[in-house]
């Protein structure tokens, strides 16, 4: 049963893994892999409040699509500061554990990675709850320099946002992302590129917006409706591979 179960899971997780891995090999951009994780973490509670919030920050500019892509750019250029020094931070303490000491780090993350989806998975799906958040006090402080409306405001609002971590980011970002950066060439970069990944409902939906396509009123709602089912759906997804990589790297 246990080997039927590991065949079937083995199969799953190839036909995930495979379009992502020919994409990545075949365009030369590992970093497709911190992009797209970026993406599962735009699902997340904090994540998808904070571009909520953006978008209505940017709305109070009213019909002024110059404007509107000003304040994205100034908003990602804020995440993408915040998430590279961390990431910096983080590989460069890292970097400096493994070459100091005799620890196998990269045989002890290959192993870590199976957990560390699973746990994503279940945080995901809500089968457990987690009280707790990261950053907040930090994250207060820098989004109360964003002031009315302006590009200025837009920046401090990124760099405010990604320093609050909830359970399910910082699970993605330090339990996945990280060790995927220290095992990659270029993986300094996967950090900035998991910061895009994160805005990219905002990078869509403000535009539309701002042109009076899309209404600011019941956008909360239907975003919520949307990510309930993106999250469960990745959280099934992130269950299943994180069994497969448990069953290859912990009983195989």
């Amino acid at each position: 049963m246990l080997l039927d179960w590991y065949v079937f899971l083995s199969q799953l997780s190839a036909v995930l893994n495979g379009p992502l891995g020919s994409l990545s090999g075949e365009a030369g951009l590992p970093v497709v892999s911190a992009f797209l994780l970026g993406m599962v973490g735009a699902v997340s509670p904090c994540q998808l409040s904070a571009n909520l919030a953006t978008i209505a920050y940017l709305s109070r500019q009213g019909r002024d699509l110059d404007r509107a892509v000003a304040g994205i750019g100034a908003y990602l250029a804020g995440k993408v500061i915040i998430y590279s020094t961390l990431g910096l931070v983080a590989l460069l303490f890292g970097l400096t554990v493994v070459s100091s000491a005799s620890v196998p780090f990269f045989a002890i993350a290959r192993k870590a990675m199976g957990p560390s989806l699973l746990l994503a998975g279940i945080l995901m799906l809500g089968m457990v709850r987690l009280p707790v958040s990261f950053g907040d006090g930090l994250s207060r402080r820098l989004t109360r320099k964003a002031g009315k409306s302006g590009s200025r405001g837009a920046f401090f609002l990124g760099m405010g946002f990604s320093l609050a971590f909830c359970p399910t980011l910082f699970v993605l970002f330090f339990g996945l992302l990280l060790p995927m950066s220290m095992r990659s060439a270029g993986g300094i970069t996967f950090p900035g590129f998991f910061a895009l990944g994160t805005a990219m409902p905002l990078v869509i939906l403000a535009p539309l917006v701002s042109l009076g396509i899309l209404g600011g009123q019941g956008l909360a709602g239907k975003a919520h409706r949307v990510d309930r089912a993106l999250r469960l759906a990745m959280g099934a997804i992130f269950i299943l591979l994180g069994l497969n990589e448990t069953l290859i790297y912990w009983f195989s």
